[in-house]
C-alpha cells in the first residue's frame, strides 16, 4: 500500500483499475444448481450467547452442502427475519457454487 501512495495520482488510478479488471476477469458465472426435492441433511442445536439456535442443512445427492436454515428459539420477529435472510443468502451462494469459506 505504501508503494501505491508514493506513485502520482494518475498512476495510482491505473494500478487500481488493473486490479479491478483482473478480478472481474477471473470470476466464472455459473448457473444455479437446484437441490433435489428429497434430500439428506443434519440438525444441530447450539447455544450462542444464551440463545438456543438450531442449524439445519440440506445436501445434494453427492453429500455437498446446498442450503442452510437457522432457527432461533423465542426471538423477536426482526432478529428472526435477519437470521433467515442471512441463511437464504448463504444457501443461494452455495447453489451458485460459491465455496462456504467465501
Amino acid at each position: 500500500m505504501e508503494e501505491l501512495l508514493a506513485q502520482p495520482q494518475a498512476a495510482q488510478a491505473v494500478t487500481i483499475t488493473e486490479k479491478i479488471v483482473e478480478r472481474v476477469i477471473e470470476r466464472v458465472v455459473r448457473e444455479r444448481e437446484k437441490l433435489p426435492n428429497r434430500r439428506q441433511g443434519y440438525t444441530q442445536k447450539a447455544v450462542v450467547g444464551g440463545h438456543k439456535v438450531y442449524l439445519r442443512t440440506g445436501e445434494y445427492d453427492d453429500g455437498r452442502l446446498g442450503e442452510i436454515f437457522i432457527d432461533m428459539h423465542k426471538e423477536g420477529a426482526a432478529l428472526r427475519s435477519f437470521i433467515n435472510n442471512f441463511a437464504i443468502a448463504v444457501s443461494l451462494g452455495l447453489q451458485y457454487g460459491v465455496p462456504l469459506e467465501e
